[in-house]
């Protein structure tokens, strides 16, 4: 069985609820850890942009000294479907969910998804 770990905002791997209760629950080793990236969420050449990939990438690189953080790009459901075709026994995702705006759109969606 594996579950997909889904960070977004929440670049910390201490003090994640969403991460702690995945690894409570599944073997690490049948974790995947994904960061998505949506394009429609980003202004391209802004500071904002620029600061927060900034933090994306410094984020992978603590991620990869025990794990490693897979970049999804594109829609999210279509990330996930994508992600599906390549893994069929991936059953669950864990991810702390946005309660307003968009983010509680996207969640909800995620949701439906499973």
């Amino acid at each position: 069985m594996k579950t997909v770990m889904w960070f977004r905002r929440d670049l910390r791997l201490h003090d994640n609820k969403a991460l702690y209760h995945a690894l409570k629950n599944v073997d690490s080793k049948e974790l995947i850890l994904i960061f998505q990236v949506n394009p429609q969420q980003f202004i391209k050449d802004s500071p904002n942009h620029d600061a927060f990939f900034s933090s994306v990438a410094s984020f992978k690189r603590k991620v990869e000294k025990e794990s490693h953080l897979q970049i999804m790009f594109g829609d999210p459901l279509d990330s996930f479907t994508r992600l599906k075709e390549k893994i069929p026994e991936w059953t669950s995702i864990y991810f702390n969910e946005d309660t307003c705006g968009y983010g509680a759109f996207r969640d909800q969606q995620a949701i439906s998804f499973f």
